[in-house]
């Protein structure tokens, strides 16, 4: 699968990576549908220090969720999720 990566400062790029796989019992794996960008994105977008390959957070998303841990109970795969920026940025 495709991972947005910083490359420099305002520079975005893909790179492959392996799809996420539920290691521990409150993960969920979502299939992204939707993303949005937060000013925390811009920040590291914008800035000269940035280390090439750094990752998003990926903290504000829509999708529907594909698997869950053992210890979820919240949500069942199908479910359309919202992950709002309050859970990435507090």
């Amino acid at each position: 699968m495709k991972l947005a990566v910083y490359t420099k400062a305002g520079q975005v790029g893909l790179t492959e990576i392996d799809r996420p796989q539920i290691i521990e019992a409150d993960d969920a794996i979502i299939q992204i549908v939707r993303t949005c960008v937060c000013g925390s994105d811009l920040w590291r977008y914008r800035s000269p220090d940035i280390e090439a390959g750094h990752q998003n957070s990926g903290h504000e998303a829509i999708g529907i969720v594909e698997e869950i841990g053992d210890a979820v109970t919240t949500v069942k795969p199908g479910d359309f999720v919202i992950a709002p920026f309050t859970h990435g940025c507090g």
